[in-house]
């Protein structure tokens, strides 16, 4: 890496604050230290307000819980959590990040 390469970080934290708050804290000290940080999470869920209203960006990927009875939900379901991983490999493509930290 040369001299005036900026590291980069992608976290990964959501789902509930207890996840996020604590990688925002991380990603600040980062951002301190000239880390260029960004966020993966999703839309549905704390994520999609806290990491904007701390100055993050977030790239979102869908995610769902699964139901338990069959039916047009469950479909709905599969087709998010097939989609997900290519999703997700499209932001880290795309952002390039020399690390990628999860909680």
């Amino acid at each position: 890496m040369s001299a005036s390469s900026k590291l980069a970080c992608v976290i990964a934290a959501g789902g509930t604050a207890g996840h996020v708050r604590p990688a925002l804290a991380v990603a600040e000290a980062l951002r301190e230290r000239g880390v260029s940080v960004t966020f993966a999470g999703t839309l549905e869920r704390v994520e999609s307000r806290l990491v904007p209203e701390a100055g993050f960006e977030l790239d979102t990927f869908p995610v769902s819980g699964f139901p338990r009875r069959p039916g047009l939900p469950l479909l709905r379901a599969l087709g998010r959590a097939a989609a997900a991983p290519a999703r997700c490999l499209a932001i880290l493509a795309r952002r390039r990040p020399d690390v990628v930290l999860g909680g």
